[in-house]
């Protein structure tokens, strides 16, 4: 009778252990394929800084349209009303957020290399905006193509970040969205300056901005 209690016993915890152990297999392997981030050194800190030298050059500028739309509708678009011009702004601010859905999936397809042709596109779009005359130039340029850019810009950065830090990522992200406060005292700043305080014209102003902002670029990818 013992032996016989013993024996049921034993089978019972050989099914328990046949039970537990695709269960304990599948938790092991889900913890080996937990993603360590690094956790700071250089590399995750100097993407930190490069994600906060895109804020810096793409909410910087969207934060100085205030000093263009003032220059608009006192010169290039002196005959369309402030609620007209302001949409430009508007679509600028929205873009972004909206090409977020497209630069989502580009960044888990293809990492942070989105960054180098989205940076050749900004920049060269606002050498464009120099040149513009019309309104409709304007809306295209600054609206609804350098609103775009900015989106592919900014949620690749925000991304690349938050995969080089798990315990400090707040700290991280905070560095990296500093960057468009401190491009959006800086840039207005100088724009402003260029447009009304020197002689050299619209188009030399925004390029001069555009040389200003490509190093800071660079530096980003």
């Amino acid at each position: 009778m013992a032996k016989d209690i013993d024996h049921i016993r034993t089978s019972l915890n050989t099914e328990e252990h046949g039970l537990q152990s695709p269960i304990t297999e599948v938790e092991h392997e889900n913890d080996q394929n937990v993603f360590n981030a690094p956790e700071g050194g250089t590399r995750a800190w100097l993407v930190a800084g490069g994600a906060a030298s895109i804020f810096f050059c793409t909410l910087g500028f969207a934060n100085s349209f205030g000093t263009f739309e003032e220059y608009y509708i006192t010169h290039q678009l002196q005959g369309e009303s402030a609620s007209k011009v302001s949409w430009i702004g508007s679509l600028s601010s929205f873009l972004p957020f909206f090409a977020g859905m497209v630069a989502g999936p580009l960044f888990d397809r293809y990492g942070e290399k989105i960054i180098r042709p989205a940076t050749i596109a900004y920049v060269f779009a606002m050498m464009m905006l120099s040149l513009c005359k019309t309104y409709w130039q304007f809306m295209i340029v600054q609206g609804v193509l350098m609103g775009i850019l900015m989106g592919l810009l900014q949620f690749p950065a925000f991304a690349a970040v938050s995969q080089y830090f798990q315990k400090k990522r707040a700290a991280a992200l905070g560095l990296a969205v500093s960057g468009s406060s401190i491009g959006g005292i800086i840039i207005p700043i100088v724009l402003s300056k260029l447009l009304n305080g020197t002689s050299i014209g619209f188009g030399w102003s925004v390029r001069i901005i555009g040389f200003i902002i490509l190093p800071f670029m660079v530096f980003a990818c």
